[in-house]
């Protein structure tokens, strides 16, 4: 019996911790949701515009979505535990920031962090410790959960690709969570000209 309970809570956890961290078929991420905001789902649809934001950054500095306004940004909410968010983490360096920094009107990416699965916002220090081990160049921001609750629909990472005038292009929602980090290439390249 007591064998049996343990599997049947292995195999609970093993599912809230593949949603949590990628989604699937049947969640929000599904294509057919493409540019349509489920009800009660906390989020931005496409086209709409993202408020402004102020958090303090890995180097200490405090970084606003609007001191970014005029460039295409990449926004990753994404959750240190994660190991999805760890894999991606060198990917929005090393394909996306730094081959698009400097193209057509600017770009950069945004990378909001919570430090646990309990939503905890972490230190500078810890973000510190982030970008130095990840090799970022590209701000990494602590969230106490502020902007993950305004914006994420309960699952990490979600990115959020933003035109020049901080417009909403693409979300995770649009199917970006189904198919991953590259589904947002056409959308900055497009953005940025070509």
């Amino acid at each position: 019996m007591i064998r049996q309970w343990f599997f049947v809570m292995i195999v609970f956890l093993a599912f809230g911790f593949a949603v949590a961290c990628g989604g699937g078929a049947g969640s929000i991420a599904s294509s057919k949701y493409h540019g349509v905001k489920a009800a009660g789902v906390p989020g931005y649809a496409d086209g709409d515009t993202m408020p402004n934001f102020t958090l303090v950054s890995n180097s200490g500095a405090m970084v606003s979505l609007t001191d970014h306004k005029g460039k295409v940004i990449l926004l990753q909410l994404a959750a240190m535990w994660c190991p999805v968010c760890q894999g991606d983490t060198p990917l929005l360096e090393t394909e996306y920031y730094l081959p698009y920094r400097n193209r057509g009107p600017g770009f950069v990416v945004l990378q909001l962090l919570n430090s646990d699965d309990f939503d905890n916002t972490p230190s500078v220090s810890e973000l510190e410790t982030w970008a130095s081990d990840y090799g970022l160049t590209f701000p990494a921001l602590a969230d106490d959960g502020t902007v993950f609750g305004a914006i994420n629909p309960g699952y990490v990472p979600y990115y959020i690709v933003l035109d020049a005038n901080l417009t909403v292009v693409a979300t995770s929602d649009d199917g970006g969570n189904e198919y991953g980090l590259s589904y947002f290439d056409p959308f900055v390249r497009d953005l940025l000209g070509g």
